[in-house]
């Protein structure tokens, strides 16, 4: 799955350090993967919907830039962290729904940066699929 918001940043590739033993391993991304996402001029990250709770494999610097987290805070984990109690559930339930169900999904949601600012994030959720059409992961 990729999720993309607005921002203004030069971007650049981030890895996941799987090498902590304490998480769950996070597979790294192809390198000719990061080479063409860190050519995309917006902010986003790819998250793998095929793993439990899809955790984020990928972030490019303007989502680092924009929200305040580091690569270490980021990857490996779940974007429900942008969130806090005023984000709209029912929006959060659409789009869990359309991510189990394989569906792309388009919609504004509030989320929150590091410091707690709030902003708007035009998200965009599609799945990425293999040449089966099978969700690739």
């Amino acid at each position: 799955m990729t999720s993309s918001m607005e921002s203004g940043v030069e971007s650049t590739r981030t890895l996941g350090d799987s090498s902590n033993t304490t998480e769950p391993s996070v597979p790294r991304v192809s390198q000719e993967l990061m080479d063409v996402l860190s050519t995309l001029q917006q902010t986003f990250v790819v998250s793998d919907a095929t793993r439990q709770d899809c955790p984020i494999m990928y972030a490019n610097a303007w989502f680092f830039s924009m929200t305040g987290y580091s690569a270490k805070e980021v990857i490996g984990r779940n974007c429900r962290f942008l969130q806090e109690p005023d984000t709209d559930k029912a929006k959060l339930a659409k789009i869990s729904e359309d991510v189990k169900t394989g569906k792309s999904h388009c919609g504004r949601l509030l989320n929150y940066k590091k410091d707690v600012t709030s902003f708007w994030n035009l998200l965009t959720i599609t799945p990425i699929k293999d040449d089966s059409g099978k969700d690739a992961s």
